[in-house]
């Protein structure tokens, strides 16, 4: 198991391993900024070669593709 698992409980209580500390720290993690970099143009042209080579490859559009 990992470590996480190896405090999973289905008891009411929470285990005297803190799992209560645990989730507010969670909690409070979920205030940080997460920096977007976007990609330049040469990474979307990449991404899209990658793209059309999968649609040859299943002789389908690609489900994702931004159309």
């Amino acid at each position: 198991m990992s470590g996480g698992q190896a405090a999973f409980s289905l008891d009411a209580e929470p285990a005297a391993t803190g799992i209560a500390e645990v989730a507010a720290r969670r909690a409070r993690r979920g205030q940080t900024v997460i920096p977007v970099i976007r990609a330049n143009e040469e990474e979307l042209a990449a991404h899209q070669r990658a793209l059309e080579s999968v649609e040859r490859a299943a002789n389908a559009p690609a489900l994702f593709r931004d159309h």
